[in-house]
């Protein structure tokens, strides 16, 4: 299977895999602005959701800030590391969802028009 090697700082820390169907993601954000934000600093994110069962999954990463050296390197492997969280999406954040796409593709069709 496709899988994400993650290392910070040198050191390995997992090997993110979602099997042969399903989405895998590795993120990493930083909030700034002025004045400070609350929610402000680096964030870091490794996931994705299995599409056998439909699950989202994640793997816990550590805190990280300037002058970490974030690695990802894609492999093909049968060997991953077990995955730290497992939830099914709420019926209700799916319909959320669905509700905020069908907008995005109506302004979508209104802008070709």
């Amino acid at each position: 299977m496709k899988a994400f090697e993650i290392h910070l700082n040198g050191l390995h820390l997992f090997t993110a895999g979602i099997g042969e169907n399903g989405v895998l993601s590795t993120v990493i954000t930083w909030v700034g602005g002025s004045p400070p934000r609350p929610n402000a600093g680096f964030f870091f994110r490794a996931g994705g959701v299995d599409g056998g069962t439909g699950e989202h999954v994640e793997w816990s990463v550590p805190a990280i800030g300037v002058g970490d050296e974030v690695t990802v390197k894609i492999i093909e492997t049968d060997q991953v590391s077990p995955e730290h969280h497992r939830h099914r999406p709420l019926e209700s954040d799916r319909a959320a969802h669905v509700a905020e796409l069908k907008k995005v593709l109506q302004k979508l069709e209104q802008q070709e028009e």
